[in-house]
């Protein structure tokens, strides 16, 4: 699987799992390291946190303010205008991390 293929899964991962929506597992466990489904499921979570808002029992997108949707017009509308900045934020997450994990490993080793 190419870069853009991966890229283009991710987007959708994390579409789906922002959108409420099943997400297709065997991909996670395929592109996770073992031990990593907890940080995975947390990255998960922030990035949620970030993109939806829900105003009375309605899904709001924040990060450009339409809305409201349904479950699939929410992952379209992730899809369309901000699988860029998906991609993004999961990666600035999975970086925070990485970061905080080496600083833990600096700690342990003095």
């Amino acid at each position: 699987m190419g870069f853009a293929s991966e890229k283009r899964e991710l987007v959708r991962l994390v579409a789906r799992y922002v959108a409420g929506l099943s997400i297709d597992r065997r991909f996670v466990e395929e592109n996770t390291p073992p031990g990593a489904e907890g940080a995975i499921t947390n990255i998960l979570e922030d990035v949620k946190s970030q993109v939806l808002e829900i105003k009375q029992g309605l899904m709001i997108c924040r990060l450009c303010g339409e809305g409201p949707f349904t479950r699939t017009g929410l992952y379209l509308h992730l899809l369309r205008r901000h699988g860029n900045e998906l991609v993004h934020l999961v990666m600035e997450r999975v970086d925070e991390r990485i970061r905080a994990a080496r600083k833990i490993g600096r700690l342990v080793a003095e």
